[in-house]
């Protein structure tokens, strides 16, 4: 566990979010590595609302910016790669991600159900609950990966 002062550092907190939302774009174009990366980022970021660095900045925006960043990462895991290729090797406009989405659900049947798909839409539904979302077109994919499964 860090020390209170360190884990209370903004600069420190956005230095690692910068590294983490790096990782979720360069995923890039494999399927798994995307919704891996997408998946676990949206959960770390899910928790941050509730950092003491964020609680305590004098910045009256470093809430919505945590908000921002749980929606680009949602965009990027909705992300139809089919339409916008160029995104397929990192570095993706935000403009043009926001231009191509699939909804949740769908961009959740895209991963193979033998694969991980329960399991990522578990995490999915964990950190929208844990960021206070609201997504409620999960449970039919879900049910349908958990039947694949059998």
């Amino acid at each position: 566990m860090l020390p209170r002062e360190e884990s209370s550092d903004l600069g420190a907190w956005l230095k690692a979010s910068r590294i983490l939302w790096h990782s979720v774009d360069a995923a890039g174009a494999e399927m798994g590595n995307r919704i891996w990366a997408s998946t676990m980022a949206l959960l770390a970021f899910s928790k941050q609302l509730d950092a003491s660095c964020i609680c305590s900045s004098p910045d009256p925006f470093a809430r919505e910016a945590v908000v921002e960043t749980i929606g680009d990462i949602l965009s990027f895991l909705r992300l139809d790669l089919r339409a916008c290729p160029s995104a397929a090797n990192g570095g993706a406009d935000p403009d043009m991600v926001g231009q191509h989405q699939l909804s949740l659900s769908d961009a959740m049947r895209q991963v193979p159900a033998s694969a991980f798909r329960a399991w990522a839409i578990s995490l999915v539904k964990l950190a929208s609950v844990q960021a206070g979302l609201e997504i409620e077109d999960l449970a039919e994919v879900f049910r349908e990966a958990i039947l694949a499964l059998d």
